[in-house]
């Protein structure tokens, strides 16, 4: 995406430059959330089922980010 740097956090696959979150459906958030503190945001997108979207709705709801959506395709 042109003007930002994109961090991937995923559960299965192989990928070197971004961040792989082992775990149940029930770890995946927690975990997620975690590295999600770390890394510098502007924009969070979520792709899938709750278990995405909830790091990115606590972390929201911690920092006050400007917007969360939900949007399904």
């Amino acid at each position: 995406m042109k003007g930002f740097e994109v961090s991937i956090i995923f559960r299965e696959g192989i990928d070197s430059e971004n961040y792989k979150v082992k775990g149940s459906r029930f770890l995946f958030p927690i975990r997620t959330f975690l590295v999600l503190r770390r890394i510098k945001l502007e924009v969070i997108h979520s792709q899938g089922t709750w278990n995405s979207l909830l790091p990115g709705v606590i972390l929201d709801a911690l920092t006050r980010y400007e917007k969360v959506k939900k949007c399904e395709v």
